[in-house]
């Protein structure tokens, strides 16, 4: 609309120009000097035309023509920079809600990971439990075995003895038998020391198989004490890595607080990005009005061109085109306040503009400071045991500068005294609360709804 008007004003005033180059000949060829007059005879003036060079007026036509298309461009250009700083402005926008997107799926990743690390160190301390209940059964089985084999040597040494019990029934049965056979005392003598000496080695045998079976017992004892040994070493092994799980949660829990500083920078530029939006909205106004001084400059020229030109067709036309020229004057002047009407109306639309794009960048900023809060208290709350899904209430926080929650209520409960319980729990446990990035949009009195199926 302020295009077409601007480029009505200046056809109108070039077709002004265009009639009164026109004029400004016509009179310039008329013939100004006066004639003298011979007996009764009255010489009668004779109007000189002047041919105008019809070529040199469709060159100026070409070059006011020109002027305007360039004038046009320029002002094509400035809307082009302009169209081109809104779109960049919404690209940046846009850049910053992939930017918050991508921190919340890694805050879920990290948590995810969490959640792996502890279900890994969960079923770790299973195996572990596994491993040493295995361990303390194949301990049983090995003494169980110890015992069948001490039980088993108990048994040959009953079997020995009840040998050598026969042996000694067989001995006496020999000595009677030596006694009712005198003739064959001699041979059974020298069958009883015979039978001495096996008994002896038989005894000397026994008692090697006696050393052995303790020898074997012994090696059984060792074994055992050294299962003993092996056992501790595995407890010696499962604290260090109980030690080493702390260490490494400890770990885990630097490289929190250290992704939390990078956030802090994050929203710190952020917040010197921001700022430098705004004086870049505010150079954006200035240069406005830059703008609007200069068209005024060039009004004020055009109008010192007007005044030139009127003053010359004072002195061509006197007092006859003092009337036309005040008229046109007149007219020029309507025109110039119609035109200033409509640049001051396109100006305060664009101002306008500029605060509603204000107006929705802090919008968006409280919104994303909401969302944040919104967040963390998502991230400290837990489910009560038995709350069902589909519930939300509506909280308000009270912070001071620094965050810290003084105060938590739940305005607009969900109907269930635990749910809401729990969401209060949550927000004191998320304190302090994050800051917004821009200083301005902190309130000390907060409301939010919370729902964590959304």
């Amino acid at each position: 609309m302020f295009k077409g008007l601007f480029d009505n004003v200046r056809s109108g005033l070039m077709a002004v120009l265009v009639h009164l180059a026109f004029l400004a000949m016509l009179l310039v060829s008329l013939d100004w000097s006066p004639k003298t007059t011979t007996g009764a005879v009255q010489q009668v003036d004779v109007v000189q035309a002047v041919t105008v060079d019809e070529s040199k007026v469709r060159q100026e036509l070409k070059q006011i023509r020109a002027q305007e298309e360039r004038k046009r461009a320029a002002e094509e250009e400035r809307r082009r920079r302009l169209d081109e700083e809104a779109n960049k402005a919404r690209a940046e926008r846009e850049a910053e809600e992939r930017r918050l997107q991508a921190a919340r799926l890694e805050a879920e990743a990290e948590n995810a990971r969490r959640q792996a690390e502890a279900e890994r160190a969960e079923r770790l301390r299973e195996e572990q439990e596994r491993v040493a209940v295995e361990r303390r059964q194949e301990e049983e089985r090995r003494l169980a075995r110890a015992a069948a084999e001490r039980e088993a040597a108990e048994e040959r040494t009953r079997q020995a003895e009840e040998q050598r019990r026969q042996a000694d029934a067989e001995r006496l049965r020999i000595d009677e038998e030596r006694k009712r056979a005198a003739q064959e005392k001699l041979r059974l003598e020298e069958e009883q020391k015979r039978l001495a000496e096996e008994r002896h080695r038989a005894q000397e045998e026994e008692q090697r198989r006696i050393a052995e079976e303790r020898r074997k017992a012994d090696e059984a004892k060792r074994r055992v004490e050294e299962e003993q040994k092996h056992l501790a070493e595995e407890k010696r092994r499962a604290a260090e890595e109980q030690k080493r799980l702390a260490e490494e949660q400890r770990r885990q829990a630097d490289a929190e607080r250290l992704r939390i500083d990078e956030e802090r920078k994050r929203a710190a530029q952020e917040k010197l990005r921001l700022e430098e939006e705004q004086k870049r909205l505010v150079e954006e106004k200035r240069r406005a009005e830059e703008e609007q001084k200069r068209l005024a400059e060039e009004k004020r020229r055009a109008a010192e061109e007007q005044a030139r030109l009127t003053e010359e067709r004072r002195r061509a036309e006197e007092a006859r085109a003092k009337a036309e020229a005040e008229r046109r004057r007149t007219e020029d002047v309507r025109a110039r306040r119609q035109a200033e009407q409509a640049l001051e109306q396109a100006l305060a639309e664009e101002e306008a503009q500029i605060g509603r794009e204000r107006q929705r960048l802090l919008s968006q900023a409280y919104n994303e400071y909401v969302a944040q809060i919104q967040d963390k208290v998502q991230r400290q709350w837990l489910r009560p045991q038995g709350v069902p899904s589909g519930l939300r209430c509506r909280v308000r926080v009270r912070q001071i500068p620094g965050g810290e929650v003084v105060e938590v209520r739940v305005v607009e409960g969900s109907g269930n005294p635990a749910f809401d319980q729990s969401v209060e729990r949550a927000v004191l446990k998320a304190s302090p609360l994050p800051r917004p990035r821009d200083p301005s949009l902190f309130a000390q009195e907060i409301e939010f709804i919370f729902e964590p199926e959304r």
